[in-house]
């Protein structure tokens, strides 16, 4: 009854998701859900079709062949993607994953540190920074962190020496410390799947 949907990065190519064990850890923590590799690709992203085509082609599907539970995890741009659509759709999703995920600029999540962190800051009708979709995704993180843990949980991963860090550890300063994980490494592959094993065992997701 539940489904675990995976969010690529950009430039990613849905098999690497199983080249690089990911669908494998699933299955090696023995978790009872089914996963699906959405193929998420950056044509998506520039027409602003995403979340649609998310909700027409995976979301609604799912729920008609019966899956009581979707969660949604999220590389990098994935996760960007994974948090717009749990703010757009909140009835759709009932967990969080994301992986080193990229929310823009560092001066706007320092402009937001200024301000006393995620849960102080006032976002601003119109970014004064000028971009948008940056003002519209930290919205979003801001919303989701007021959530109540038990309605959607969240679980953060990031490297420590990952060029986004600093951007990233402004989420992860409004979520609760056990649902973030760190590792000693950067933007790539090997910490990503280190943070993904320990995310998932965490997690509340069914058990065989």
């Amino acid at each position: 009854g539940t489904l675990l949907v995976i969010l690529p990065g950009r430039a990613m190519q849905v098999g690497e998701l199983e080249d690089h064990g990911f669908v494998q850890s699933v299955a090696s923590l023995r978790l009872n859900v089914d996963v699906l590799r959405a193929d998420a690709h950056s044509g998506y992203y520039r027409n602003d079709t995403l979340l649609e085509r998310l909700r027409i082609d995976v979301i609604a599907p799912a729920r008609a062949a019966g899956y009581t539970s979707i969660w949604l995890a999220g590389i990098s741009l994935g996760g960007l993607a994974a948090v717009r659509y749990a703010t757009s759709y909140p009835s759709d999703v009932d967990g969080l994953f994301l992986i080193a995920p990229y929310f823009g600029s560092a001066r706007a999540a320092e402009a937001i540190a200024r301000e006393g962190g995620l849960r102080h800051w006032r976002a601003p009708t119109v970014s004064p920074l000028g971009l948008t979709l940056e003002t519209y995704a930290w919205r979003s993180l801001r919303a989701l962190s007021l959530t109540d843990r038990d309605q959607l949980p969240i679980y953060l991963g990031y490297g420590i020496h990952d060029w986004n860090a600093p951007v990233v550890q402004v989420l992860a300063e409004a979520l609760p410390a056990s649902d973030v994980f760190t590792v000693a490494g950067g933007h790539d592959w090997e910490p990503w799947l280190e943070l993904w094993q320990r995310m998932l065992a965490a997690s509340g997701l069914p058990r065989c």
